[in-house]
Formats: structure tokens, C-alpha cells, sequence
């Protein structure tokens, strides 16, 4: 490496392009105070100045053509395999460019290696670079692109247009929507705002104010209530609140939430001639908390199954016959969370007398325990 090379290479070489001036820096950090032996490969050059290898090559011959550099001595790359072995180039820096100081160490050192001294006549001074072209609309403005036009739908069926409808009175900036001709399209004609539009009687005009179309609106209907559509009754809501209070009250767990899809089958229950007693002593007594997973999913497919009502089918504590009193989803006799209390109360000592129906008496006697009370 030489700093002389290096320098001319920077800062005296003749060329205008960024890449020829990164090449010949390359080629000056590997050659001699002389610029001769210099030889990086391509893929060396291509990676310091951020190219690729062929843009190298081209620009490699663009300066041999101007006589910036020549092909050097190629025995100084026979250390390299043949396979891989770069070209050798010399850099053919102007004797004119060293100064005495720098003439008398280069010509020392190419003595040392068996060359001539540096002439002019071996280095002569090179021509300038040549003015680097410029574009040919640098500085003018670019003309503005063209619209590509959009390729029509498959079968010739036009987009529908947006148009502006005309009333008496003025303009209105309602858009409408039409349907194009030929057939096309089956969209009717329908504007926005539309759907707010509330159906005023046909006798009254358009231009009617307020006092006109309540004069004329039947009694008992409200012409802002959409043409008399009943609203939601008072009773109905109840009725809804007490169905899902029923619902969430079922054996096992039974969320709100889970309750409220079961709402509208249990009012179509009522519709057909269920009581709410009825229905809840049906529900539960077709449902076991400890063999089911998902309760709701049994009472909403009991619910979709439902028999016709048959009056005098319920007792008056709203259950079914032959079920238990205090858990109707059981048969009187054998409930098994009957049971169940009464061995935990034996269990404890603390047992006592069980109520005074057959089913309590059949429940205690399951239990092992005496019909009288405790042992």
C-alpha cells in the first residue's frame, strides 16, 4: 500500500464517475508507490463500491480505454491458484504528479525490484476527464400521467351511477341509487335516507306540517310511531322477567346469560297453554344436575320438543304427581338428595324426625334409619 497511489487516486485522477474513482482508490490501496501491481479481484471491488460484478468490468475497461490504467505484470499474482487468479493492473500515474522527493524514493524502490526509472516519456500526462452528460430534462417539469381507465365488468354491465333527484321546492342533495338500462342489474331506485323516512297517511301531502297529519291521523294512533305499529307492552316484559327468573331458577346451573336464548321458546310455551308452574315442574323433572354437563342445552331441546298442555295435568304446589315436594326433578321416594341429607344428618347425630308425608318416610327408611327419628 502506498499513500502517493492512494492520493493521486482521491484526489488527482482524472475521471467524473463515482464508481471509476472508488475502482482506481481499490486499486491504489493494493499496488505499489509507482501504481503498478495491483490486483483485487472483481468480487472485491464489486463488494467496496456497493456493485455488482459486471458494472466492475465495465468500468475496469472504460479507464484502460482512456489510458488511466493498463494490465501490469502478471507473475506478481502467481502466488494465487491459477482458478483464482486476478488480473494484475497498473496504475499509470503522470511523472508529473510526484515531486523530486517522491520521484527519487519511487525510482529507488523499482531499482530495488529491477525496473527503469519513471520518464515523462513512460508517463505522460493524461487527458482531462470528459464532461459527464447530464439528462436531457434535467430541470423540466414532468408531464402529468394520463388516467388509466378502469376495464369494463364481464358482460357489459355498467357501475351503478350515482345521480341527484330533483323535488319541487329545490334541489336536494339526496343521492340515489339507479339501476342501469338493459336489464342488468335488478337494483330499484332508493335513496338513502329512506330508511329514516316514517310512512305518513297517503291522503296528506308531503308538505303537510305537524298539526295537519295529527288531524288527520286516526284516534288512537300516533303518525310518528310509524303508521300505528304497536309498541312493546308493559305486560309482555314482565312476563319475560318472570320466564327467565324461572329459567335461572332450574336445577343446575343455569346463568343469565344462557337463560336468555331460552326466553322466547319458553313464551311460545305460555302461547300454547304452559302455566309457568307447569312448565318449570316439566323442565326439572327432565333434567339431572349430576349426570348432565350443560343443563341449558337440555332444557333448550325439552323446550323445542314440548308436548301439547293438558289442563289438570299439575297439582296445586305446581308440581307433578309422584314428585318429590322439595325437589321436583326427582320421584317422591326416590330423591336422591333426600337421601342424601338424611345421612349426613345421621352422620352428625343430629337427626331428626322427617316430615310427616310418605315420601319423607320412604326417604328415611332408604337411609337406614327409623321411621320414629334418631337412633
Amino acid at each position: 500500500m502506498s499513500f502517493d497511489a492512494i492520493t493521486w487516486a482521491l484526489e488527482h485522477s482524472p475521471v467524473t464517475c463515482p464508481y471509476e474513482r472508488l475502482i482506481l482508490t481499490c486499486l491504489a490501496r493494493r499496488a505499489n508507490a509507482d501504481g503498478t501491481d495491483a490486483y483485487p479481484s472483481r468480487r472485491t471491488l464489486a463488494a467496496a463500491g456497493l456493485a455488482d460484478k459486471s458494472t466492475v468490468t465495465r468500468k475496469l475497461n472504460a479507464l484502460e480505454k482512456r489510458g488511466i490504467i493498463r494490465e501490469g505484470d502478471q507473475r506478481a499474482a502467481l502466488r494465487i491458484p491459477e482458478h483464482l487468479r486476478p488480473k494484475v493492473y497498473d496504475l499509470l500515474i503522470p511523472f508529473s504528479y510526484y515531486s523530486p522527493d517522491q520521484l527519487q524514493r519511487v525510482n529507488r524502490e523499482r531499482s530495488d525490484r529491477g525496473l527503469k526509472p519513471l520518464t515523462p516519456e513512460a508517463r505522460p500526462d493524461i487527458a482531462p476527464a470528459p464532461e459527464r452528460k447530464h439528462r436531457s430534462d434535467k430541470g423540466k417539469k414532468r408531464a402529468p400521467k394520463k388516467p388509466v381507465p378502469s376495464p369494463a365488468p364481464e358482460g357489459g354491465a355498467s357501475s351503478t351511477p350515482l345521480d341527484s333527484s330533483q323535488f319541487e321546492g329545490g334541489a336536494s342533495s339526496t343521492r340515489v341509487l339507479e339501476a342501469p338500462q338493459g336489464g342488468a342489474s335488478s337494483t330499484p331506485k332508493l335513496s338513502f335516507n329512506s330508511v329514516l323516512s316514517l310512512p305518513t297517511d297517503p291522503a296528506v301531502p308531503a308538505e303537510a306540517g305537524t298539526d295537519e297529519r295529527e288531524a288527520a291521523a286516526p284516534e288512537g294512533k300516533n303518525p310518528a310511531a310509524g303508521g300505528g305499529v304497536p309498541g312493546p307492552r308493559e305486560e309482555d316484559g314482565a312476563e319475560r322477567a318472570e320466564l327467565l327468573v324461572m329459567l335461572v331458577g332450574l336445577p343446575g346451573t343455569v346463568s343469565e346469560r344462557a337463560a336468555l336464548p331460552l326466553v322466547p321458546l319458553a313464551v311460545d310455551a305460555l302461547a300454547a297453554g304452559w302455566t309457568l308452574s307447569g312448565l318449570r315442574a316439566y323442565l326439572a323433572g327432565r333434567c339431572d344436575p349430576d349426570r348432565v354437563r350443560y343443563a341449558p342445552a337440555v332444557y333448550e331441546k325439552h323446550l323445542r320438543d314440548l308436548p301439547p298442555a293438558r289442563p289438570g295435568r299439575t297439582d296445586g304446589s305446581g308440581g307433578r304427581p309422584g314428585m318429590c315436594e322439595r325437589h321436583p326433578a326427582f320421584v317422591a321416594g326416590d330423591c336422591s338428595p333426600c337421601r342424601r341429607a338424611e345421612m349426613d344428618r345421621q352422620q352428625r347425630g343430629t337427626s331428626e324426625p322427617g316430615p310427616v308425608d310418605g315420601a319423607g318416610l320412604l326417604a328415611r327408611v332408604r337411609a337406614g334409619m327409623p321411621v320414629g327419628g334418631a337412633q
